[in-house]
């Protein structure tokens, strides 16, 4: 899964003698995933967020930063509260409602991910992967019906989308409907040779 990112860029009102060490922090907040140890990045949207200087929409997006490094460091828990957060201040960005939907599917929780990812698709109905990850969400719960139409939208939104033909499948698969199934793991191999071994189990 490759998480989506917030394109705003933080800015703040940095006007303290401390603006420079500030300054640095938020740069490190707002960096992209790798570049910093995940604990520097913590600590660096922590001071941003307790800093006092961040408008809502920047302090949403430090929220999410943060949010996103305890995700990747295992802290669910706190990646959980964090993006909360920044829905409370900022319910109008889709991707945040997407990575905190990813959490709940991720951690057993697939009704609560569909209603994230809902949400997301309201905000941005074009983003083919999170009609692929609420098609997860659904399968999980074994509502394959509803699965297969998001997987179908992915498809149509992403015609080469090798992960939705495989899912596709593997939903056709679970819901006895193996014609299909086999039609989709074929195309999946297609686009994307190296599935071919995770499709083994599903073609009997």
């Amino acid at each position: 899964m490759i998480r989506a990112t917030v394109l705003t860029v933080l800015v703040g009102v940095l006007a303290s003698p401390a603006a420079a060490q500030q300054s640095e922090e938020v740069a490190i907040c707002k960096s992209d995933v790798g570049t910093h140890p995940l604990k520097v990045v913590i600590d660096a949207c922590t001071h941003a967020i307790t800093s006092q200087s961040l408008s809502n929409s920047d302090l949403a997006i430090a929220y999410v930063s943060r949010g996103n490094a305890f995700d990747d460091s295992g802290d669910q828990q706190g990646a959980l509260a964090d993006y909360s957060r920044a829905i409370a201040l900022n319910s109008n960005d889709a991707f945040i409602y997407l990575n905190r939907g990813v959490l709940y599917q991720n951690n057993g929780h697939p009704s609560e991910a569909i209603e994230d990812f809902t949400r997301s698709i309201r905000l941005l109905p074009d983003h083919q992967s999170t009609y692929k990850d609420r098609g997860q969400a659904y399968a999980t719960l074994g509502r394959y019906k509803e699965a297969i139409a998001d997987y179908d939208q992915a498809i149509r939104l992403k015609p080469d989308y090798a992960d939705a033909y495989f899912n596709r499948g593997v939903a056709y698969h679970a819901a006895g409907d193996q014609l299909h199934a086999v039609a989709d793991l074929d195309e999946a191999v297609r686009l994307k040779p190296d599935l071919a071994a995770k499709t083994t189990k599903y073609r009997n």
